[in-house]
């Protein structure tokens, strides 16, 4: 099993769906925004400089994303809190390029821009609880 097939199967079907749900998008569209959010997001950490090294961006990224929250508690309870830390991360790994890889997602799983913006910002904390 792959990384990413690892992280999916932590966050669990139900939480994309939900996801999807929330986002007014297709349980299908959700699955793949997630398929393609996962490996970009990944990409992105690890191209940060301080990425790997202890106590760095990394290791204060997902102190705010980790701890006692489930994948489903970050869809479910607070859902905008989550978004808009999530928005916040997501520019912080992809600075100014985030806007075309939110376009570039959208591109791929076919749903608006806005929306694949909000898929983008809600990966970070779903592999954060998973």
């Amino acid at each position: 099993m792959s990384l990413i097939e690892s992280l999916k199967t932590e966050i669990g079907s139900n939480v994309i769906n939900q996801l999807g749900e929330q986002l007014g998008i297709s349980n299908q569209q959700a699955n793949a925004a997630v398929d393609a959010g996962i490996p970009v997001t990944l990409a992105g950490l690890l191209k940060n400089n301080e990425a790997l090294s202890s106590g760095g961006f990394l290791g204060n990224l997902f102190s705010h994303v980790t701890g006692n929250v489930s994948s489903s508690d970050v869809i479910t309870n607070d859902s905008n809190t989550w978004l808009a830390e999530g928005k916040s991360l997501t520019h912080s790994i992809f600075g100014a390029n985030s806007n075309e890889i939110s376009n570039a997602l959208a591109s791929h799983t076919g749903v608006s821009a806005d929306k694949s913006g909000n898929l983008l910002s809600a990966i970070l904390p779903l592999i954060g609880s998973a």
